[in-house]
C-alpha cells in the first residue's frame, strides 16, 4: 500500500523510476485509484509538519489539477513499460510535461534545475538497482528506486539539470560540503541529514546486530546519541541550510525529509520469536568463553530507538522553523514527515504476529530493509554458520567498540558543542566523533556489500512513501508562493512539551502509553457536528491523574483514529525520554496543534516530589498482634495510579495467600516529610514478615522498594 498524493496513485509514481522500455502503452487508467488504498490514503497535508496546512477546498482543487496533469501526460505522451527480473512493471514518461503558463502548484514545469543531497536515506542504498555504473554512484550507494530518482522521472525531461550527490554514510560536515559544491540557480533541493551525526549505524550494530553482553556499550552509544541531539545536531543542520541559500533561486523550494521510527512496540513477540544478531546463535551455545548472548529487542529497547528518531525529527522541525523565519533566507522550506505512514500500514519491524521472515506475508507493507530474523534451528545454524563472523572476532570487536566509546571526544569533552566549534571554526558543521571513529570499522554497511548496508533503510515501498510525502510538501510550498492558500485556510501548527514549559506534574509512563490507546479507540465522532471536542480523565484522585483531550476547530468534523493514536504517542514519547535526570521516564504531557485538530495531555498533580523521582522507594513495618499482624507501608514512585489494588494487593496475596484484611490505602495531598506519596495499612496472618516483606518480595513484585521491613511479626 502506497500513499496517494494529490490524486496521484503512488503505485504509478513508483514506476517513474527507470530508463525507457520496449513496450509503449497509452492508458489513462495508469493512474486509476485503488479503492482499498483510498480509504487509508493520507489527505494532502494532514501529516505534514507545515504552516499553514491545506484546507479542504484547496486539497480538492489540487487533487483535480494533479490528476488532470498526470492523466494528460499518460494519454498524450505515453508510458514505456518494461518488466524486470523481480516482476515489477516499470513506467517512465517518454516526454516532458506540456508547458503551461498558468499558476498551478501541481505543474512541475518550473523544476528545471534541482538537486538531492544528504545521507543514505536520500541515496537510497539497496532500493532497486545502482543508479548508474559511475564510480561516484557506486561508492555512494545511490539507487534508482530511491525517492529522488522517482521524483526525477515524474518531473520528466523538463528537468535540465539534476544534481544527485547524496552519499551513504555522509554526516553533516560532508553534507555541508555537498551543499557548497552544488551548481547554483536551483529551483528545488530535497535532503535528509542528521542520522549519521548521531551514530545510528553504530547504535544498530552495537545494540542489535552484534551478539554480545554489551548492555553497557549499547547504553553508552544511546546516551551519546542523545547528547549529540542536545548539543550539536541543530547547529549542524542549520549550517547546511544556510549553505543552500547561495545556491537557490529566489523562489526556490527546499524539502527536508525526516526519518521514520523503525519499530512496533505493541508486544514482546520480537523478543521471543526473532533473533537479530549476526551470527544468530542457538541458545544452547550461550556459554562463557564460547558464544555470547545477544541483546534481545525488548519493547523497552525498541522504544529507546524510536525515541531517538522522534528527537531527531523534532530537532529538524525546530531548525526548519528557524530557517523559515530568517529574513536572510531567500527560499521556501518545510519538512516532509513520512513517519506516520509505516505506523499506519503496519510497515515497521516487530509487527505483532511476525516471526521475522523476510519477505514476510504478514508484513506486506514493510517500509524498511531487514535481514531474515526468524529463530533458526540447530541444523539451520550449522548450515549458515560458516557465512558469519567467528565468535572470538566478535568479542574482540566488542571490546574495541566499548573502548572507543569511552575514548571518543564526545564522551570526554565537558562541553561538546564548544569543542566542535574550537576544532572546526564558526561555520562548518561536524559531530564530535562517533564512538568507534578511528578504530575498527564494524558498520554492516559502507565497507561491506550494500545487501548488508541497506538494513534499517527504506526499501522500495519506503521510498514510494517518501516520494509521495515529498511531492505533497513541494505542492504545498508552491501553492503558498502562488497565493493559492487563502488566509482563512491558514491553520495554526504548534508542538509544545509541558516539561520544557516549566510544568512539574508528571505521571507513570506505562499508564499514559496504555491510556491514550483507550482514549483514541473509544472516540466516536458526533454526526453532523463541527468543532467538537472529547476528553477523558484517567486515574482520578491519584498522583498519576491525567487527561487526554481532542479539540476540533476551523470547521473540522472528521475523526481519524490513526491520527489520534500517532499524535498522542508523539507527545508522550517525543517530549520525554532518554533523560539522565529522569531515569524512570516520567511523562509530563504536552500539546500538538495540527491544523484544525488539537491533541493535548495534562497531568494534574503539580506538587509531586521534585526533582522527579529517580527510583521507587518506601518503608515498611509489621507488628505481631497475637491473632493477626498489623502492617503499614509508605511509598513514592510506585503504585501511584491504582490505590494498590492492581499492584500491592495481588503481590501480597501471591506471597501469603488468603487472609489480607482491613486494606486501607490513602494518597497524600502532598508528599510527607519523608517524600512519601501514599500510606497503606492492612492486616495479615501472623509471622509473614520474613518471607514477604523484609526481603522486599512484595515491594519488588509491585514495582517498588522498601529497604526491608521493621517490626516483630
Amino acid at each position: 500500500m502506497i500513499p496517494k498524493v494529490l490524486g496521484i496513485n503512488a503505485n504509478n509514481m513508483m514506476g517513474l523510476s527507470r530508463g525507457s522500455g520496449i513496450l509503449e502503452k497509452h492508458k489513462a487508467n495508469s493512474i486509476a485509484h485503488n479503492s482499498r488504498d483510498s480509504r487509508l490514503v493520507p489527505p494532502s497535508a494532514k501529516y505534514l509538519r507545515v504552516k499553514p496546512l491545506f484546507c479542504t477546498t484547496i486539497i480538492r482543487k489540487m487533487d483535480k489539477v494533479a490528476l488532470a496533469i498526470i492523466a494528460i501526460t499518460s494519454i498524450v505522451n505515453g508510458f514505456a513499460i518494461k518488466s524486470h527480473s523481480y516482476d515489477r512493471a516499470v513506467i517512465e514518461p517518454k516526454s516532458p510535461l506540456s508547458t503551461r503558463n498558468i499558476k498551478d502548484a501541481a505543474d512541475f514545469g518550473w523544476v528545471k534545475r534541482w538537486a538531492a543531497i544528504g545521507d543514505s536515506f536520500t541515496a537510497g542504498i539497496g532500493a532497486g538497482r545502482p543508479y548508474s555504473q559511475s564510480k561516484s554512484d557506486r561508492s555512494c550507494s545511490r539507487y534508482d528506486l530511491a525517492y529522488p530518482a522517482v521524483l526525477n522521472r515524474l518531473f520528466g525531461s523538463v528537468v535540465q539539470d539534476f544534481q544527485y550527490i547524496a552519499c551513504s554514510g555522509d554526516r553533516s560536515v560532508q553534507i555541508y560540503e555537498q551543499a557548497k559544491a552544488l551548481k547554483g540557480d536551483l529551483n528545488l533541493v530535497v535532503l535528509t541529514a542528521g542520522g549519521n551525526d548521531l551514530c545510528l549505524s553504530k547504535i544498530i550494530t552495537t545494540c542489535i546486530f552484534l551478539p554480545t553482553y554489551s548492555e553497557e556499550s549499547c547504553q553508552a552509544v544511546l546516551d551519546k546519541a542523545q547528547t549529540n541531539i542536545d548539543t550539536i545536531l541543530k547547529p549542524n543542520l542549520k549550517s547546511i541550510l544556510k549553505a543552500l541559500n547561495d545556491k537557490m533561486k529566489k523562489d526556490g523550494i527546499v524539502v527536508f525529509n525526516k526519518y521514520a521510527q523503525f519499530f512496533n512496540t505493541e508486544d514482546e513477540g520480537c523478543t521471543k520469536d526473532q533473533s537479530w544478531s549476526f551470527p544468530q546463535i542457538p541458545s544452547a551455545f550461550w556459554l562463557p568463553g564460547l558464544f555470547l548472548k545477544p541483546l534481545p529487542l525488548t519493547i523497552e529497547r525498541r522504544k529507546k530507538f524510536n525515541t531517538l528518531v522522534q528527537h531527531i525529527n523534532k530537532a529538524t522541525e525546530e531548525v526548519v522553523e528557524e530557517i523559515s523565519k530568517d529574513s536572510g533566507i531567500g527560499y521556501s522550506i518545510a519538512t516532509s514527515d513520512w513517519d506516520p505512514w509505516p505506523i499506519r500500514v503496519s510497515g515497521q519491524f516487530c509487527q505483532p504476529g511476525s516471526m521475522g521472515y523476510y519477505p514476510d506475508p504478514k508484513t506486506k507493507e514493510l517500509q524498511f530493509f531487514k535481514p531474515d530474523t526468524h529463530k533458526r534451528s540447530f541444523l539451520e545454524y550449522l548450515i549458515t554458520k560458516r557465512e558469519e563472523p567467528d565468535a572470538n572476532e566478535i568479542e574482540r570487536r566488542r571490546k574495541l567498540e566499548l573502548e572507543s566509546i569511552y575514548n571518543s571526544l564526545l564522551y570526554k569533552s565537558a562541553d561538546p558543542q564548544n569543542e566542535v566549534l574550537h576544532k572546526l571554526g564558526a561555520r562548518a558543521p561536524d559531530p564530535p566523533g562517533c564512538p568507534g571513529d578511528g578504530s575498527f570499522d564494524w558498520t554492516f554497511g559502507f565497507g561491506l556489500p550494500d545487501r548488508w548496508g541497506r538494513f534499517f533503510h527504506p526499501n522500495e515501498k519506503g521510498h514510494e512513501t517518501i516520494s509521495a510525502f515529498t511531492l505533497e510538501t513541494i505542492v504545498y510550498l508552491r501553492s503558498k508562493q502562488l497565493g493559492l492558500l487563502q488566509d482563512f485556510c491558514s491553520a495554526k501548527s504548534e508542538f509544545k512539551c509541558w516539561q520544557k514549559e516549566g510544568r512539574k506534574a508528571y505521571a507513570n509512563p506505562d499508564r499514559m502509553n496504555e491510556n491514550y490507546k483507550t482514549f483514541c479507540n473509544g472516540i466516536k465522532a458526533p454526526d453532523n457536528t463541527i468543532n467538537w471536542r472529547k476528553s477523558q480523565t484517567f486515574h482520578e484522585g491519584t498522583p498519576d491523574e491525567h487527561t487526554f483531550e481532542l479539540r476540533l476547530s476551523n470547521g473540522a468534523q472528521k475523526y481519524v483514529k490513526e491520527d489520534c493514536l500517532f499524535s498522542f504517542n508523539r507527545i508522550i514519547n517525543g517530549c520525554d525520554g532518554n533523560d539522565a535526570n529522569n531515569p524512570m521516564n516520567w511523562k509530563f504531557g504536552g500539546r500538538w496543534v495540527r491544523g484544525g485538530y488539537t491533541y493535548e495531555i495534562n497531568v494534574k498533580r503539580e506538587n509531586r516530589p521534585w526533582p522527579p523521582i529517580k527510583k521507587p522507594h518506601g518503608s515498611c513495618e509489621g507488628w505481631y498482634k497475637a491473632v493477626y499482624s498489623d502492617y503499614k507501608l509508605h511509598g513514592a514512585g510506585w503504585s501511584t495510579y491504582d490505590s494498590g489494588r492492581q499492584t500491592i494487593l495481588p503481590s501480597i496475596k501471591g506471597c501469603l495467600g488468603l487472609g489480607v484484611t482491613a486494606f486501607k490505602f490513602k494518597y497524600f495531598d502532598e508528599p510527607d516529610k519523608d517524600g512519601m506519596e501514599w500510606e497503606l495499612k492492612f492486616h495479615t496472618p501472623i509471622w509473614v514478615r520474613a518471607r514477604c516483606f523484609d526481603n522486599n518480595k512484595v515491594a519488588f513484585s509491585s514495582g517498588g522498594f522498601t529497604n526491608g521491613c521493621v517490626g516483630n511479626d
